[in-house]
């Protein structure tokens, strides 16, 4: 295995293994359009959460801590069913950015990052 590919492994072991520190990784809910949904997830790891950015403007998100809660707007547009994401930093010593081959700035393949879920079903 290449080093790319054992760092890429690593990784991706270290993502699962954080995925499992969450009391979910996925809030499920019921709603009706325009509905604001309140929402939780509570990290129970030891690592230490530097950050949180939401998928899309819908959805107000706060860290405190090892708590993540906030509140999603459902849209009256929303499909029956849809998802929306929160991607989660942690606080790991990489940067959120590196230079590429062409002296571009680009997202860090290796910072740690989780993706929490909010799953909608409309009423």
């Amino acid at each position: 295995m290449t080093d790319v590919a054992n760092v890429k492994l690593a990784r991706h072991e270290r993502v699962v293994a954080e995925m499992k520190n969450f009391d979910s990784p996925v809030y499920a809910f019921d709603a009706k359009p325009e509905e604001e949904v309140a929402f939780e997830f509570i990290y129970e790891g030891e690592e230490v959460l530097q950050s949180i950015k939401p998928g899309c403007g819908c959805t107000d998100v706060s860290l405190a801590g090892n708590i993540i809660a906030g509140k999603i707007t459902v849209g009256k547009a929303e499909p029956d069913t849809f998802s929306k994401y929160i991607t989660v930093y942690f606080d790991d010593g990489e940067p959120y950015c590196t230079e590429n081959d062409k002296k571009n700035m680009v997202p860090n393949p290796l910072k740690l990052t989780v993706s929490l879920t909010l799953t909608g079903t409309l009423k």
